[in-house]
């Protein structure tokens, strides 16, 4: 379970893709790298482009049950390398990721330093007794995680652009 603050950890936007924008922009600099999955829902690439940053895109396999396989994520941190971003549930793959996979990226972004971007949109469109795990609640990875929700799939809400960011108080603070 996680617990923030909502005066300094937590800012509303106008659903997901505006928690996106402004995440990034608190967090990247012109030629900073964004790590994403392959495939990823279609405006993570474009946003990250559009604020000057670089997109380098990590395969998610058949053979890995599309689900990061950590040397190939560590293999694709470069100096350049400020954040992993990626979606949990997946779009469009549906992966609900597990402790396992989510302790991949959790120790990558432990051991470069980088920030993570996580959409939780489809929090509760799970299945088959499957749950969302957020991978702020992993340790160490409350300070470096700002977690992007809407209202669009889980309550139903498409069109209504109600959307919030969660996340350590100095990175809200530049989102504001």
């Amino acid at each position: 379970v996680l617990s923030y603050d909502p005066a300094t950890e937590i800012q509303a936007t106008l659903g997901c893709k505006n928690a996106l924008v402004l995440g990034l922009s608190a967090v990247i600099d012109p030629g900073d790298e964004v790590i994403i999955e392959s495939p990823a829902f279609v405006s993570y690439g474009p946003t990250i482009e559009l604020l000057g940053g670089v997109v380098k895109p990590v395969c998610l396999r058949p053979e890995n049950h599309f689900r990061w396989n950590k040397d190939e994520l560590a293999a694709a941190v470069t100096s350049r390398t400020k954040a992993i971003l990626f979606c949990s549930p997946h779009n469009p793959l549906g992966v609900v990721h597990t402790n396992d996979d989510l302790e991949i990226i959790a120790s990558v972004a432990r051991e470069h330093n980088l920030m993570v971007f996580a959409d939780e949109i489809y929090e509760a469109v799970t299945w088959g007794g499957r749950t969302h795990l957020p991978i702020a609640s992993l340790p160490d990875m409350r300070e470096r995680t700002i977690g992007m929700m809407g209202m669009t799939k889980s309550y139903s809400m498409g069109g209504w652009r109600i959307g919030y960011a969660y996340g350590p108080d100095q990175i809200i603070a530049k989102m504001s």
